[in-house]
């Protein structure tokens, strides 16, 4: 989908990218964080763990029961099925 943007006088087309639940990211894909929908606790439990909006991370594998499992600059993070549904995500 395309819309534009208007700069300094000048359209321009830009490509809008889909936001999805992190939960829908295909294995091995590269994601950039946007949102975080829920409770301030929801996204405590993020900051808890040094990912935040904004951060890149990817989908490493995405279990049977809903969890989620993510890296992160080296590190391999858990997230429950219910996490992974409330964080919404672009593709990098």
């Amino acid at each position: 989908m395309l819309f534009w943007r208007k700069k300094e006088g000048s359209a321009q087309i830009a490509p809008r990218q889909p936001v999805f639940p992190l939960y829908l990211a295909s294995e091995g894909q590269s994601v950039r964080i946007v949102s975080v929908k829920g409770k301030a606790e929801t996204q405590l439990k993020l900051i808890c763990r040094s990912i935040n909006i904004g951060d890149e991370v990817r989908l490493i594998r995405r279990k049977s029961n809903g969890s989620v499992v993510i890296g992160k600059s080296g590190n391999r993070y858990i997230l429950g099925g219910r996490l992974a549904l409330n964080i919404d995500v672009v593709p990098c």
